[in-house]
């Protein structure tokens, strides 16, 4: 005898309460997994590797891995470094080398794209190196078919053009005797580089490292340019390139997160002169907002919250003493939130990526003093307990 309409519409009903339920607890699972799988901030300086637990903000035993150029982190979480003559990836379950790759002999900067790492090789002639991560083995190597008697650097990669950028700023161009910068497109699909583009008085041989940012929706890069006061914006798409009108002592550059703005600090190298931060909107250049900075502004950090300017110098709360320090501002408010000293030091610049963003937890982490790492609340730039760390920190990454 077949049930009736009603026993049925009862049967179907229990059933899809047993799914919903199912389902609830999957999701709570997986949401569960995700609160206890806190991400590890890592610390590079001095030839070793430490992690800090996010969770309980404590630092793991140091990893010894004679490293110190740049480091990135893999897809599975495992910090990439690259070494003086090889490249480590470090095994962040066991906290050991993992595995060492011998070339490229001169690695420089390090970049995941469609799932391998690209790094760059900065020996004579320079070439950008394509390793399988599961193997760790090269792939490829791919030489400048460009002019390659400059420094190179940066690996910068678009997700959204899904091309890899890299620059130099102490190119010397036809345009004798302006020096200019240059950027540089590689496509990791087909492993060929692209045209040269000049950008024009964008040369800075006091910058290390990058002078190139960009921007989170991956479509304009800008350069840095302290030397001639200037910013140059870059259409990725459409190689179009904008200079800023002369701010003064730029120091460096950050997207604001729906890349529509530009943060810039700038400093005039006076003594007991002040530095600021503008705002300026994109394409024009034009100052939306400017914030009076009490030391010399030396890298800018931008999160969807907040605005982070780190700086050095000295204050009158610290009588004179050269004091490490933030200045926190409210990304939709623009209201400052916080001016906090951090501590004495010769100079916060550490040549690496200085502060990092936590993303679960809402903390940030910044090398703070000579040999500390400070978390903070990324929403009040509130500072909690300082991580101390047995050598100098040049860098960190969090994965």
């Amino acid at each position: 005898m077949r049930p009736d309409r009603d026993t049925r519409m009862k049967r179907l009903f229990v059933c899809l309460l047993v799914v919903v339920a199912v389902l609830s607890g999957i999701a709570s699972a997986s949401t569960t997994a995700k609160r206890l799988s806190a991400p590890t901030v890592w610390v590079m300086g001095n030839g070793q590797l430490s992690p800090i637990r996010s969770s309980t903000r404590t630092l793991g035993s140091p990893i010894n891995v004679d490293c110190g150029m740049a480091m990135a982190i893999g897809p599975n979480g495992d910090p990439w470094m690259a070494c003086g003559s090889s490249v480590s990836v470090i095994d962040a379950k066991t906290g050991t080398v993992a595995a060492t790759i011998a070339d490229p002999e001169e690695p420089d900067a390090i970049v995941f794209a469609h799932h391998d790492a690209y790094v760059l090789n900065r020996a004579s002639p320079p070439s950008i190196w394509e390793i399988d991560p599961i193997r760790t083995k090269v792939i490829h190597e791919m030489a400048f078919t460009q002019n390659s008697d400059f420094g190179w650097s940066g690996l910068q990669y678009s997700p959204s053009l899904k091309m890899i950028y890299l620059e130099t700023s102490d190119y010397w161009t036809t345009k004798w005797p302006t020096l200019d910068g240059v950027l540089l497109a590689f496509n990791p699909a087909t492993n060929r580089f692209g045209k040269l583009l000049d950008v024009p008085e964008m040369w800075n041989a006091s910058l290390e490292g990058t002078n190139m940012v960009i921007a989170p929706d991956g479509t304009t890069a800008a350069f840095v340019g302290s030397d001639y006061g200037k910013v140059a914006t870059v259409g990725l798409r459409v190689d179009s390139v904008r200079l800023s009108p002369d701010l003064g002592g730029v120091q460096s550059v950050a997207f604001s997160p729906n890349s529509e703005n530009l943060y810039v600090t700038c400093y005039n190298g006076g003594v007991n002169e002040n530095g600021f931060l503008e705002e300026l909107t994109l394409p024009g250049f034009k100052v939306e907002h400017r914030w009076t900075i009490a030391q010399d502004p030396e890298q800018v950090y931008v999160n969807r919250f907040a605005v982070f300017v780190l700086s050095v110098g000295p204050t009158i709360r610290s009588g004179g003493a050269i004091n490490e320090g933030f200045t926190v501002i409210s990304s939709s408010t623009h209201k400052v939130l916080r001016v906090q000293e951090t501590g004495p030091a010769a100079n916060i610049q550490t040549g690496g990526v200085s502060l990092v963003f936590d993303p679960s937890g809402g903390l940030g982490w910044l090398i703070s003093r000579s040999t500390t790492v400070t978390p903070f609340e990324i929403r009040t730039g509130k500072l909690l307990a300082a991580v101390k760390v047995p050598y100098a920190p040049s860098a960190l990454a969090v994965g």
